[in-house]
């Protein structure tokens, strides 16, 4: 039977079988692309430039040999590369476990290219498509935004959809692009033996190859240049060794000669500058102030700042592993099962560098820089944020409108790795937690806490649009939903306000984006205001959670007026405004 085969996959079938050989049963759909063997893992392509992108394979070795191998890259505007406009050879050996890396330059801007690589027996990898950056004056780009793929907790259908899409300029990975462990509350694809953490460098790139075998991620990575940075399960458990192998199998670039950073700026003419930065590797290593540890090191922020203050581009892209704005948890009901951590949901992320922060934000405000939006990863759900030095300092920043706000923050929840229900909250719990954390972050415009996906950034001169795309998890699956959108308008630094839901989900509020409630959680009174409220009347009351209406505060005129709730017991209750055809509702917490 194997004498029927062509050589070259006899040899990638052993090898394959050689790097799972721990691996008795492979979970559903995973499975390497034989049909271009030697080149099994795919192809992709990276950190584009204007004129130039670097594009990636591996080829598996000749299991008899072992040896360096030459290879034949090609590059052509036609998808049959009938008009090869590059090609060259590229030597790959076991010093980078065979992993091609290719810069290939004299590219036009902004143009659309296709690639291949052969060896030397005529075998041919996969096509590649990538695209190239803009120069001068551009009017859109479309990037989609991802973080945290855990190929153990669920399908990849989210990168199935962005295969699909032909409307992509860029790949934005923000960390976690695979993971260390299997999480033990999200068992959906594991092999028959457990796997265990990578240690060494071998682990870890046998851990590249492991993912590599999903055809979905082969077939994201195959169809659009990708930016990718690291976070911690990308590395930390060796981390030497990790690096290394990230290195080897992502392609990126390498600005400092230097492959444990990361942080880089791409340009995509005089619309957008991306700049990724590292909240990872480099934190606690320097202080910013006395007491104040620095996330950033003192020479990348120096960088960071000078990139954001000397950009002419009209909008600025900040890419982090992080939750940059704040996740405020002060008031937090006891019985909820949520980590509070002194005031905030994760000291992990830019809440335990608050010195750090307020930095960087008064340099913002300070150099009068407009058009800033913050994405990141790392968090598992999906959030959209002002970004401010002060959320609940009404002389700093006003909710209602958003004056104060310095910038945006866009977190477009994880690829597959788990959140609220895959911790086995249960739905109605997870809305109540939902709306109770928007009533303590007045700076959050969107929360949503159980879906799984990834996000589009539409970027025109005038605005840009985000958008939430959702699908499921648990199985292959066609099925997606565009579940919010929202808009940034240019020289306005927040998010806009009455925006309006596409079909899917809304606002995770049980009413209109019109009832605020100040302060709540509360010690006894609140502030309340009703937006559009002039002459009406509204009857006012609290309700517990059992449904039960616990206080009548009776009938209120106006757009503002307070409450006195001292005769309320410690605990979450809702506050009811009925009135003309219309009811308000609002969760509100007594501490």
């Amino acid at each position: 039977m194997a004498g029927s085969f062509p050589k070259w996959i006899v040899y990638s079938l052993l090898m394959l079988t050689q790097t799972l050989s721990a691996q008795v049963t492979l979970p559903p759909d995973l499975y390497a692309d034989t049909a271009h063997a030697p080149f099994i893992w795919g192809v992709a392509s990276g950190d584009p430039l204007p004129g130039s992108v670097l594009i990636w394979t591996r080829s598996d070795p000749d299991p008899t040999n072992g040896g360096p191998q030459v290879l034949v890259w090609e590059m052509a505007t036609d998808l049959d590369l009938n008009d090869i406009i590059a090609s060259g050879q590229v030597t790959v050996s076991a010093a980078t476990d065979h992993c091609a890396r290719v810069d290939v330059s004299g590219l036009e801007p902004s143009n659309t290219y296709y690639y291949r690589f052969s060896s030397t027996n005529g075998a041919t990898s996969a096509v590649g498509r990538t695209h190239t950056a803009p120069a001068g004056d551009n009017v859109q780009v479309r990037f989609a935004v991802a973080s945290c793929s855990s190929i153990y907790s669920g399908y990849f259908n989210a990168y199935k959809r962005i295969a699909e899409r032909n409307d992509l300029d860029l790949v934005i990975h923000l960390g976690d692009y695979l993971y260390d462990f299997v999480d033990s509350n999200e068992q959906v694809r594991v092999p028959s033996v457990f796997p265990t953490g990578p240690a060494s460098e071998d682990e870890w790139r046998e851990r590249h190859r492991y993912y590599l075998l999903d055809p979905d991620l082969r077939a994201a990575r195959q169809m659009h240049p990708w930016a990718v940075i690291w976070d911690n399960h990308d590395y930390v458990r060796a981390p030497e060794s990790g690096i290394r192998a990230f290195w080897e199998y992502v392609p990126r670039r390498d600005p400092h000669d230097d492959i444990d950073k990361i942080h880089r700026t791409l340009r995509y003419g005089d619309l957008v500058d991306l700049t990724l930065i590292d909240v990872q590797k480099f934190r606690n290593i320097d202080t910013i102030a006395p007491n104040e540890a620095s996330v950033l090191t003192n020479e990348q922020r120096i960088w960071f700042l000078n990139e954001l203050s000397t950009s002419t581009a009209k909008w600025r892209i900040v890419g982090n592993q992080k939750m940059f704005g704040g996740w405020i948890s002060e008031g937090l009901p006891d019985w909820l099962p949520i980590n509070n951590d002194g005031g905030v949901f994760d000291r992990g992320s830019w809440d335990g560098f608050m010195a750090e922060r307020d930095t960087v934000l008064r340099f913002v405000e300070e150099h009068q820089i407009d058009n800033i939006m913050v994405i990141s990863g790392d968090v598992h759900m999906s959030f959209a944020m002002d970004l401010t030095r002060n959320p609940t300092d009404t002389n700093i920043y006003d909710p209602v409108t958003g004056n104060g706000s310095l910038g945006v923050e866009f977190i477009p929840t994880s690829i597959s790795r788990g959140n609220f229900d895959e911790a086995g909250i249960p739905p109605s719990l997870a809305t109540l937690f939902e709306t109770s954390s928007f009533n303590m972050n007045p700076h959050h415009r969107f929360v949503e806490f159980v879906q799984h996906g990834y996000g589009i950034l539409n970027i025109e001169h005038d605005s840009i649009v985000a958008e939430w795309w959702y699908s499921p998890i648990l199985e292959p699956s066609d099925n997606e939903i565009l579940a919010k959108s929202m808009t940034v308008e240019d020289g306005r630094n927040r998010w806009k306000r009455l925006d309006t839901a596409t079909t899917g989900l809304v606002e995770k509020l049980p009413d209109s984006d019109d009832l605020h409630i100040y302060p709540n959680p509360n010690n006894g009174r609140i502030e309340v205001r009703l937006n559009g409220a002039n002459r009406e009347q509204f009857q006012i009351s609290v309700i517990s959670m059992d449904g039960r209406k616990v206080l009548n505060l009776g009938t209120r005129q106006g757009p503002l007026f307070s409450a006195d709730l001292s005769s309320l017991a410690s605990g979450m209750y809702v506050l009811e405004l009925q009135g003309h055809g219309a009811v308000y509702r609002r969760i509100l917490i007594r501490n």
